[in-house]
């Protein structure tokens, strides 16, 4: 890839950032298309999302995407918003047009195509429960009861940011949703009618984190077809390990992170995105000694 005065450059704000694997599907898309174009990680400390975003009109970026822990503080430093973002109220994707940062959501739309695509897991008329209130954990709640998804059940430690998530799906959706604690015993009472279960939460992410889920809950949870982890470094954490050891299917969020990625570059491009070239360098990098 040639790098000159006219190469537009795009990238991802995190905290941490080491671990993303967006660089290499997108380079490979941009690459793939033609287009001068680079995608690049910008370490974006907690606290310090304002200075960035307002850095990035002056550096004339085009785009980037957020990452945890920006999803939903970005929000006050937008100028315009899609319907949906405005309704989960997170962002992942931003493009600059004339100086303006418009926001967009791309998780939610994300998750639905690889629960199609690659777990087989239709979540019409299902129950969920989904660890974790954060931006990314709004974005699947709020397109998941789009979706028609039966019963929404968010578990969090801070109950008030998942009461909102709740608030806002009864607002604005037919879908039922509670709250609950993010304790054993919550989580053992509800495994009996729980279909799906998601964790959006970082937890997972370092090997001495503790067990999300105890095995009281799968020994309870009857009805549960699939469990999905938004981590995919490790690939297989432990709640992921568990979900298997009974029999459970398990995937890691390397093919949400597929899709919300392509969806991002089209917005940005106006070009269709080439999934294959993007599935291909993104597992490669995923299965890569010198990535981990």
């Amino acid at each position: 890839m040639e790098i000159d005065g006219n190469t537009k450059i795009f990238g991802v704000f995190g905290d941490p950032i080491s671990h993303t694997l967006s660089p290499f599907m997108h380079n490979a898309a941009f690459r793939y298309l033609k287009l001068n174009c680079i995608y690049l990680p910008f370490w974006v400390e907690e606290g310090l999302l304002g200075d960035a975003l307002r850095g990035i009109t002056y550096l004339n970026i085009q785009g980037v995407n957020l990452t945890i822990p920006h999803k939903t503080e970005a929000m006050k430093y937008l100028d315009e918003m899609d319907e949906e973002t405005n309704l989960i109220k997170a962002v992942n994707t931003i493009k600059i047009e004339k100086g303006k940062l418009k926001g967009y959501n791309t998780d939610g739309r994300g998750i639905l195509i690889s629960l199609r695509k690659d777990c087989g897991f239709n979540p019409k008329d299902k129950n969920v429960l989904i660890i974790g209130a954060g931006g990314s954990a709004r974005a699947v709640a709020i397109r998941l009861a789009l979706h028609k998804a039966r019963k929404i059940i968010i578990a969090n430690r801070t109950r008030q940011k998942a009461r909102e998530i709740v608030e806002d799906i009864i607002r604005n959706t037919d879908c039922n949703a509670i709250n609950i604690p993010l304790e054993e015993n919550s989580l053992v009472n509800e495994a009996g009618n729980i279909h799906l279960l998601i964790n959006t939460t970082s937890i997972g992410m370092n090997p001495s984190d503790f067990r999300l889920v105890k095995e009281k809950f799968f020994e309870r949870a009857a009805k549960l077809r699939l469990v999905y982890d938004l981590i995919y470094s490790p690939a297989q954490t432990k709640l992921l390990k568990d979900a298997k050891r009974y029999h459970i299917k398990a995937f890691n969020g390397l093919g949400m992170l597929l899709y919300q990625g392509a969806l991002s570059l089209e917005i940005w491009t106006g070009k269709r995105a080439p999934i294959h070239i993007m599935k291909n360098a993104l597992y490669k990098a995923a299965k890569s000694e010198k990535w981990r």
